[in-house]
C-alpha cells in the first residue's frame, strides 16, 4: 500500500505507513548537528559504516552538509 512516487518528498501522504518509532531508530533527520550526534552514538556502539539514502527534496544540501560538516566532524 505504500506509494514510492511520494517517497522522501515534503507533504508525503503516506507518512503514517512508517511509524515514528521506526523513523527515530533508523533515520537521521534534522540539522547537521543532529546527524553528527546520532552517528557518534552509533560509532560508540560499534557501527563503522553507514549509507546515505539521499532520496528527498534537499539532495544537494544534504551532500554539501555531509562533505563540509558531518564527515569532517566524525573523522577529525
Amino acid at each position: 500500500g505504500y506509494d514510492y512516487s511520494h517517497h522522501g518528498r515534503t507533504g508525503n501522504p503516506d507518512t503514517a505507513f512508517v511509524p515514528d518509532e521506526i523513523v527515530d531508530r533508523f533515520c537521521l533527520l534534522g540539522p547537521a548537528e543532529a546527524h553528527i550526534e546520532k552517528l557518534r552514538h552509533l560509532k560508540e556502539l560499534g557501527v563503522d559504516q553507514f549509507a546515505v539514502y539521499n532520496m528527498h527534496d534537499a539532495r544537494e544540501a544534504t551532500i554539501d552538509a555531509y562533505g563540509s560538516e558531518i564527515i569532517p566532524a566524525l573523522t577529525g
